[in-house]
């Protein structure tokens, strides 16, 4: 799934959309990827593809600080 987000993001492959990148980091990360994660933030954290949200930003990426390192 993150792939295809940051494809949309970037509009490799196909048209830039930032509120379907968005729609796909969020699947991701809600399904754990820590990456979309990270993602996910920083779209709310920029206002892309949705309106702009610091507090948004700090919980998409809370489970991310949360996940312990190997």
């Amino acid at each position: 799934m993150n792939a295809l987000d940051v494809m949309h993001f970037m509009g490799k492959g196909v048209p830039k959309d930032h509120k379907e990148a968005m729609a796909w980091f969020r699947k991701a990360a809600e399904a754990g990827n820590t990456d979309a994660m990270v993602n996910l933030g920083a779209m709310y954290e920029g206002g892309l593809g949705v309106g702009k949200d610091d507090r948004g930003a700090g919980i998409a990426r809370l489970p991310r600080l949360e996940t312990p390192t190997e």
